[in-house]
């Protein structure tokens, strides 16, 4: 049993837009120098991926609570719901993500001005329009250097709040449905940690779930009562 297959498939389309934002801009940052106008373009491309995330974000915890009640329950998520998820400090992640994703933006632009900053005082002419196909120019390898790791932070980002969010919607179904406890699930395959696996088959009260034990992971619940 996969809980987590249209999750999972969202999450992805998700990550792939993401990616042709991060090369589109990246390519453009490449022909600038004016550092004001490399951080509009920055600013509003995360801008555009965090309404891209919340709009999935929505799409995972609505498609979840209908799943998780099996069609019992009529009313919807309240409208504050993923919002409560996203401006919440969460303890395994370590952050609030809504902060992260401001943090992000900032550390990416920090970057990229760095390097071109470290070229200018080099000496040398920094030279934005350099075909970058040729990756011949040192400037443009280091700014898409910089642009595929900060992607890479993001569909990190992206994956564990696509599940972190699946399974607050699945919480909220059973809660809804006047449940009391629920059962700890792993994969139970190979992959299973050592955190996770005394977990598998645990009962607990619903109202003392405890977190998930680490970054990915893949456990579920189901209703016991």
């Amino acid at each position: 049993m996969d809980v987590y297959e249209k999750t999972d498939r969202l999450a992805a389309e998700t990550i792939q837009r993401a990616s042709r934002q991060f090369n589109t801009v990246r390519r453009k940052v490449a022909l600038l120098t004016d550092f004001d106008e490399i951080n509009v373009l920055i600013k509003r491309m995360y801008n555009r991926l965090r309404d891209d995330n919340q709009r999935t974000f929505r799409q995972i915890a609505d498609a979840e609570y209908l799943a998780a009640s099996d069609g019992k329950l009529q009313d919807e998520l309240e409208e504050d719901f993923l919002l409560l998820i996203l401006d919440d400090y969460d303890p395994v992640t370590g952050y609030v993500y809504t902060r992260e994703t401001e943090r992000k933006q900032e550390r990416l632009f920090e970057k990229v001005v760095s390097i071109i900053s470290h070229e200018k005082s080099s000496g040398k002419t920094y030279q934005p329009d350099k075909p970058e196909e040729t990756m011949l120019y040192p400037t443009n390898s280091e700014i898409r250097k910089a642009f595929d790791t900060a992607f890479r932070l993001w569909a990190n980002m992206t994956q564990e709040y696509a599940l972190r969010t699946h399974d607050r919607a699945r919480e909220r179904a059973f809660i809804a449905l006047k449940g009391k406890s629920v059962m700890w699930h792993t994969e139970e395959d190979a992959r299973v940690c050592k955190k996770c696996e005394p977990l598998d088959g645990k009962i607990f009260s619903i109202e003392k779930l405890p977190a998930k034990p680490h970054l990915y992971c893949r456990c579920w619940i189901t209703l016991v009562e």
